[in-house]
């Protein structure tokens, strides 16, 4: 399905939509991301709404940790594409730490789960909130009251 909006939003309030697309911020964050960037404006704020149950990352061992280092010391999006053209990294692992640090740099992101801590979050360049409202308010705050706000429960 295709929506079209007639203006970016300033804040954008999106989860995954579907339970199977909750287990960790690689999953919800990654879907959600390709489904936003076209609708929200530069330096906006999304909102992503997702249990994270899993944590950071669904994997097991080594490529828990793998995504950790990554996306703690995320580099800019042309740093990535170095390190490919490099094969200092695969184009398979890049994909989804060049979405994260391209969106990163571009809009705020909180995200409110239970699945992750604030510090957790905060490890990987993201905001914690506790509820739907405190991000609003916060985003208010940022944006001002004026701000267009789209929501996509379906990301």
């Amino acid at each position: 399905m295709r929506t079209t909006v007639p203006e970016r939003a300033d804040i954008v309030i999106a989860g995954p939509g579907y339970v199977e697309n909750e287990v960790s911020s690689y999953q919800s964050a990654s879907r959600t991301f390709a489904t936003v960037e076209n609708v929200i404006k530069e330096r906006g704020t999304i909102i992503l709404v997702s249990s994270c149950h899993r944590g950071l990352y669904e994997g097991i061992g080594k490529e828990i940790e793998f995504y950790r280092d990554w996306l703690t010391r995320l580099p800019k999006p042309k740093e990535i594409l170095e390190m490919v053209a490099r094969n200092d990294m695969s184009s398979f692992e890049s994909c989804i730490l060049y979405q994260f640090s391209w969106m990163m740099e571009r809009f705020s992101i909180k995200v409110l789960t239970k699945g992750m801590s604030e510090s957790e979050l905060e490890e990987i360049g993201m905001g914690h909130v506790s509820s739907l409202s405190e991000a609003i308010e916060e985003s208010l705050r940022t944006h001002r009251e004026n701000a267009r706000i789209a929501v996509f429960p379906y990301g």
